[in-house]
């Protein structure tokens, strides 16, 4: 989740993009280092990635976040 937080922010800076601005898997690909199948990599336990939008805080999380199981960025 911290290489797609940093590849949000590196895209953001290059393309001049403002807070607010929504940010997709595509717009990141770039930005960061792929698996094998040049996809970012998944979450381990099989959740979902929101990326969000740039300046949020945090500004990605996945699917399988609980009050339990904090899946995202502290």
């Amino acid at each position: 989740m911290r290489q797609i937080d940093g590849a949000i922010n590196e895209w953001a800076l290059e393309k001049g993009k403002t807070n607010g601005t929504v940010v997709t898997a595509n717009d990141i690909t770039n930005y960061i280092k792929l698996n094998r199948y040049g996809k970012i990599a998944p979450c381990p336990s099989g959740g979902k990635y929101t990326y969000g939008k740039v300046g949020d805080n945090p500004q990605i999380s996945c699917s399988l976040s609980t009050a339990n199981s904090p899946h995202k960025l502290p």
